[in-house]
């Protein structure tokens, strides 16, 4: 039993080296799970980080700004946006490649808003995005009063020369759909409760007049690093 004793109190030196080490190692591992744990986390708090594994809707990719937009195509104030205020933004933001554009949707006034929003994302397959966006805001009268019924969505896809089976059998895929109520959790997600909805690198703003959007999209480029203003 004595020279059991011994030889235990002999060897305990590296036996407590062994453990250090081992708990050193299992600190690590849980640091490094908990460091990604908390990136993943700060990267769903930033939209600009959410969107940017997806293709640029408008818009130079390497633009220092991400303009993320949220719509709804029965939103009578995206419609004066686009109408009254998105030529001379393009202009002045997005050929200057100040900024890259995101355009998601947010169809939360009613059944025409997701059947809309469902139906521009096959436009968007048949390259015909813009065409087909526009000609919607050019058709909205009214909410929810057959301005975007299924019919009608199917026929101004027929104006625009769009295969028609393909854009059907797109309306029905439920690809499509979940690609829509992908945006619309996303707009929940980042409290998004009105539209148009912007956010500027993560600057959210509210609002469709030129005052309020240029204003805001100036004071975040003014807070950009530029290689030619650290000199």
């Amino acid at each position: 039993m004595k020279n059991l004793t011994s030889k235990l109190i002999r060897f305990s030196p590296f036996a407590f080296v062994i453990i250090a080490v081992g708990l050193n190692v299992h600190t690590l591992r849980l640091k490094t799970v908990l460091n990604q744990a908390q990136a993943q986390q700060e990267s769903t708090k930033s939209i600009t980080n959410v969107v940017a594994d997806r293709p640029v809707t408008l818009g130079r990719p390497d633009a220092p700004v991400t303009a993320v937009m949220f719509e709804d195509y029965q939103c009578q104030y995206c419609k004066n946006f686009f109408t009254q205020v998105f030529s001379e933004f393009t202009q002045a933001y997005i050929a200057t490649g100040k900024v890259k554009l995101y355009i998601l949707d947010y169809p939360f006034l009613g059944q025409e808003s997701i059947n809309a929003a469902i139906a521009s994302q096959c436009a968007q397959k048949q390259n015909k995005f813009w065409e087909y966006h526009d000609l919607l805001y050019s058709k909205q009268v009214n909410p929810n009063n057959g301005d975007f019924s299924l019919s009608n969505l199917v026929l101004y896809a027929s104006t625009l020369n769009l295969d028609q089976q393909q854009f059907i059998s797109c309306m029905n895929d439920s690809q499509t759909k979940n690609r829509v109520n992908e945006s619309l959790s996303l707009a929940q997600q980042f409290d998004v409760e009105a539209t148009p909805t912007f956010f500027f690198n993560d600057v959210k703003v509210e609002g469709s007049t030129k005052p309020t959007i240029f204003t805001k999209l100036d004071n975040v480029l003014s807070l950009i690093q530029t290689p030619s203003s650290s000199n």
